[in-house]
């Protein structure tokens, strides 16, 4: 979320976060020009509409999304959830993308993919200094199991790196 954030920012966007209140004031940081805690408040339920939702953890349904999007606004579901015995937990990305048909909005999903012009794009922004990566802990291979609890319990705002010692 951290360089996204960023990068949003950077090319003009006004960015709100959904966070956790422990981690507001970080998401601010990254230049959100607001951070909703979702354990307070409903985002679905205020009143503001947005052009763009990019849904990174999946804890909303669907519907709830759609109805706070512009009209023509567009929903970006990032990465699965778990199960689906069928389609291995990209149920919501397959009803967004049959959705997105009877619609104005632009309903769909992202899978990461790794390009010569977008990685040179991020280099070119990290050298003017327009983002910076957000890397909260560096640790040795041996504390993996640590970093991949905390990183499940929230307890991690940016880039974990785990490193093999010599």
């Amino acid at each position: 979320m951290a360089t996204r954030c960023k990068i949003a920012v950077a090319s003009g966007a006004t960015v709100v976060g959904v966070t956790s209140a422990a981690k507001a004031e970080f998401v601010r940081s990254l230049g959100a020009a607001r951070a909703i805690d979702y354990a307070t408040t409903d985002v679905t339920a205020l009143e503001d509409r947005y052009d763009v939702i990019i849904d990174i953890n999946g804890r909303l349904p669907l519907g709830r999304l759609v109805r706070i999007l512009t009209p023509t606004g567009r929903l970006v579901i990032v990465g699965g959830e778990d199960g689906g015995l069928l389609t291995g937990g990209i149920e919501r990305q397959f009803a967004a993308r049959i959705r997105s048909a009877f619609t104005r909005r632009r309903l769909g999903f992202f899978i990461s993919s790794v390009s010569r012009s977008g990685l040179n794009q991020i280099a070119e922004m990290l050298e003017a200094g327009e983002i910076q990566p957000m890397l909260d802990i560096v640790r040795p291979l041996t504390a993996v199991r640590d970093v991949i609890d905390d990183l499940s319990a929230g307890r991690i705002r940016g880039k974990a790196v785990i490193h093999v010692t010599d």
